[in-house]
């Protein structure tokens, strides 16, 4: 099959890989990195203390469950939890929808401006 316009396709990626929990955690760390000390010690949910977790990661092999409206982020009983959502697409498995996908690894990420207005004592919606 040819990887098409898109560049998946039977070809592995190259270069260095990291599961989607671990960006997610460099993200949300780059983020709370660049609150000042007193905004640190403002938030309701601090990085790197259980008021704030990532939850298991949720793989996903079809778009249908990919697609679902699941929430990133959620916040009960004073702790943040932010989910970890993937599609994984490996060169090689069978796809319902055609090759246009293997070989592509997606990742749900929460947005950078939305976790700072949290720790900043914004709402969760």
């Amino acid at each position: 099959p040819s990887t098409g316009p898109w560049g998946f396709g039977p070809q592995p990626a190259t270069g260095t890989t990291k599961i989607c929990r671990v960006v997610q955690d460099e993200l949300v760390a780059a983020v709370w990195n660049s609150l000042t000390p007193a905004q640190q010690a403002a938030a309701p949910y601090k990085y790197g203390t259980s008021s704030l977790v990532f939850g298991p990661e949720s793989l996903s092999t079809t778009g249908t469950q990919w697609t679902l409206g699941e929430k990133i982020v959620t916040a009960a009983a004073g702790t943040l939890t932010i989910a970890d959502r993937s599609l994984n697409a490996p060169v090689g498995a069978e796809n319902p929808i055609g090759d246009r996908i293997l070989g592509a690894y997606y990742c749900t990420f929460v947005a950078p401006e939305y976790i700072r207005s949290i720790f900043l004592g914004g709402p969760v919606v």
